[in-house]
């Protein structure tokens, strides 16, 4: 019984062979390039009658195209059989002739298909030519022809390119100049770092992007027009700002494909060497690298991406208080904990005349302040006498002042009438400041409904290391992002000089913040920061002094070196407190040698 079951299992596995093997060889023997080259065949025949012209039949054999300068061998013309013959202009596909006069200028012979339109060049049958699906296992599928101008820009040069009917993909370049994608993906050397490098990511395959959440072909053609469309849905948790149409969409897409990092032989490449180019201006730098994040730059906006508001620095508050200095620094060196990167040669990739014609172009509406501090440096003069806390000394009468123009924060609109005169001096000991400002009112007490008059000097405790001057930001970690402040009282003054209690505390306090709401006495040993305050004919003036030298976490001062420092002022009858104040960007005190 056995035997007779295992002979009959036998002997229908053998027949499934020999049916499987049948099958093979009749595939093998009449694969689909062979109908496609006897239909062709007999279109071609037809049409050739038609027109009374002599055909010359076609060779049945397997077409290649081999192209050892491009590393390519394209057999596609054995499906697409009437790609160069005229006769086939209104033929079917795969069998008609090759749309527009591209062939003119790409004769296949030389160009071959894959070279601009890709796919897998040694296919024979559709699927692994066009290399659809994962399955095909190949990278660089057939070019939707929405996008197939991006082939272009690997021969031509984009100014070529829009002259010559490939307009498509110079508008794709335009469109990343002027929505400022350059301020977060860097592309031959210049752009930011919050995104990756774009160099060459037309040519990546298709393992490179993340392709969890892409509906549809999981192909890098998909990727990039769906993650421009919406940024997160593809990659959860993107950073990307976009805001863009449909057509805006797919000239990107278009570009980005451009982006490949081969280089043809000399031979193919076509460009038109136009006489050298103006350098942008400032308007057309700031919108390739500032406007994603600015904008306009004339409104503060909170950015939800971010998770943190975007500065208004094109406002005139800010620009007034904003001195050119530092505008060049945050620039080049970007801002500590924040998406800010820094844009110099050796991080961004921007030239100093680059930043330059930027900075000329935020500034341009700067209002003007009179007496205001060129550049943005206060000089710290070098005295051999002791230094005055009394603000009515003569010595301070006679040192040099410099004014300072604050902006109002916490209230709007902002005022631009808030200005504090500074001097500074120093000798081998200490090192002093005087601020002096207009306030009608004098408000020394508080309470409930009752706010008092102050005064604070801020510096970073890293002077390499500039941190937000609104009381700084981060952890503090090694100095970064951490600031001392000098915090002048005038209830705390009111007290002292008429013999109330003040609990040992003097009208100034030596205090380090990492950011809103983390203000607190300096940790550990601290240099003792002294003051004075005095209000005379409806003006305040302050003095502040400290050892020269100073401990761990204390400002620092060196003679000829460079310390950065911000002012803030509060005026009690205007309810200021805490960080509704009038505050100004970073100076830069620097000690005279």
């Amino acid at each position: 019984m056995y035997r007779k079951f295992y002979l009959t299992l036998t002997l229908i596995s053998a027949l499934v062979v020999l049916a499987f093997t049948l099958l093979a060889a009749y595939r093998e023997a009449t694969p689909g390039w062979k109908t496609h080259r006897s239909e062709y065949r007999r279109l071609f025949i037809e049409k050739a009658r038609a027109a009374g012209k002599e055909a010359v039949l076609p060779d049945m054999g397997i077409q290649q195209i081999y192209l050892p300068e491009l590393g390519r061998v394209d057999r596609c013309t054995n499906c697409h059989a009437g790609v160069d013959n005229p006769l086939m202009a209104d033929a079917e596909m795969p069998y008609r002739l090759h749309s527009g006069d591209y062939l003119r200028n790409h004769p296949v012979d030389r160009f071959g298909c894959t070279v601009c339109h890709q796919g897998q060049g040694r296919a024979t049958n559709k699927k692994e030519a066009h290399g659809e699906g994962r399955d095909t296992h190949w990278d660089y599928p057939i070019i939707p022809l929405k996008y197939i101008q991006s082939s272009c820009a690997v021969c031509h040069d984009l100014d070529m390119l829009e002259r010559s009917g490939a307009d498509r993909v110079a508008e794709g370049a335009g469109l990343f100049r002027e929505k400022g994608c350059k301020g977060c993906h860097k592309l031959n050397g210049t752009g930011g770092v919050l995104g990756k490098h774009l160099d060459g990511v037309g040519s990546q395959p298709a393992a490179y992007f993340p392709m969890k959440y892409v509906r549809g072909e999981k192909t890098v053609y998909s990727w990039l027009r769906q993650h421009f469309g919406d940024p997160r849905s593809i990659v959860p948790g993107s950073l990307m700002k976009v805001d863009l149409t449909d057509r805006e969409a797919d000239l990107l897409t278009t570009y980005m494909l451009s982006l490949r990092s081969e280089e043809m032989p000399a031979k193919y490449r076509r460009t038109r060497h136009a006489e050298a180019e103006e350098p942008p201006d400032g308007g057309t730098l700031y919108r390739m690298y500032c406007i994603a994040c600015h904008g306009t730059g004339k409104k503060s906006v909170y950015d939800r991406i971010f998770k943190r508001t975007i500065p208004a620095i094109m406002d005139p508050a800010f620009l007034r208080t904003a001195n050119d200095l530092f505008l060049t620094r945050v620039v080049k060196e970007g801002r500590t904990g924040t998406p800010m990167t820094a844009w110099k040669a050796g991080g961004a990739g921007l030239t100093d005349e680059e930043i330059d014609r930027i900075i000329s172009y935020m500034t341009r509406n700067r209002p003007p302040s009179a007496g205001q501090a060129a550049g943005g440096i206060i000089t710290a003069s070098k005295i051999s006498a002791d230094i005055p806390l009394r603000p009515e000394d003569a010595l301070w009468k006679r040192a040099r002042a410099f004014t300072v123009p604050l902006m109002l924060v916490g209230r709007s609109p902002d005022p631009m009438d808030r200005l504090v005169r500074v001097r500074a001096l120093y000798n081998d000991r200490d090192i002093a400041f005087s601020v002096e400002w207009e306030d009608v009112t004098r408000n020394v007490s508080l309470g409930v409904n009752k706010f008092r008059d102050g005064a604070a000097l801020q510096f970073p405790v890293r002077n390499t290391a500039e941190p937000s001057f609104r009381m700084g930001q981060g952890t503090g970690r090694d100095g970064r992002g951490m600031v001392n402040i000098w915090f002048w009282k005038a209830d705390v003054q009111e007290s002292i000089d008429t013999g109330g209690k003040t609990d040992g505390r003097g009208p100034v306090e030596n205090l380090t913040a990492t950011g809103f709401g983390t203000l607190r006495l300096k940790d550990g040993p601290s240099v003792p920061v002294r003051g004075r305050g005095q209000w005379r004919n409806g003006r305040w003036q302050v003095v502040f002094r400290r050892a020269l030298s100073g401990r761990e976490g204390d400002a620092v001062f060196s003679a000829g070196g460079v310390t950065p420092v911000s002012f803030a002022v509060w005026d009690g009858a205007g309810e200021d407190v805490d960080g509704r104040k009038a505050v100004s960007a970073w100076y830069y005190i620097v000690p005279e040698k």
